[in-house]
């Protein structure tokens, strides 16, 4: 950024800035002065938000949370094209206010391998060796399905599973292009 850049950026910033602050105190014209208030309502404290709203608000409050929330993860998670790859995702939480600080990849999926060896018969397969392989796939990683990984604890037993997987396909995918 060039040093004539950054000072009308910074001209803008606090144009930007005096004309919010003007936007502000015209907004505040209906409110009455403090002159007006009964003498036990000065100096009291204003009780939480979450002690005057209703039931009724709070859930739907939660429900909007959530909802932006999820859609936040979707929004990571639609780029993740690896089958049993595990996401994590760490929130901050204040006054049911959700805002998603990090995510990261936990454990990197499996069987990728598997179909990209299968991708050597496509001009060949059809929809039954295609179901060959899902099911060579189900019988080497159905024990995992639907559960968690713990990273780096149980390393060696994918990894088997994949190249006895691997094994079948490749298997296959040679009896195929005969």
């Amino acid at each position: 950024m060039t040093k004539g850049t950054a000072r009308t950026t910074g001209w803008i910033c606090l144009l930007a800035l005096a004309l919010q602050a003007c936007a502000t105190t015209g907004a505040m014209d209906d409110l009455e002065p403090e002159d007006d208030l009964a003498a036990e309502e000065i100096g009291r404290d204003v009780p939480p938000p979450w002690e005057v709203r209703g039931a009724q608000t709070d859930e739907e409050a939660r429900r909007a949370e959530a909802t932006s929330a999820l859609s936040g993860m979707r929004g990571v998670a639609s780029h993740v094209e690896q089958a049993g790859t595990e996401l994590v995702f760490r929130f901050w939480a204040h006054n049911g206010a959700l805002t998603l600080l990090a995510w990261r990849r936990d454990a990197r999926g499996a069987g990728n391998n598997i179909w990209t060896a299968f991708r050597r018969a496509k001009s060949k397969a059809a929809a039954e060796d295609v179901r060959k392989v899902a099911d060579i796939v189900d019988r080497h990683f159905g024990r995992w399905f639907n559960q968690r990984h713990e990273v780096g604890r149980s390393a060696s037993a994918p990894a088997k599973a994949e190249a006895d997987a691997l094994d079948e396909v490749k298997a296959l995918v040679d009896h195929l292009l005969k």
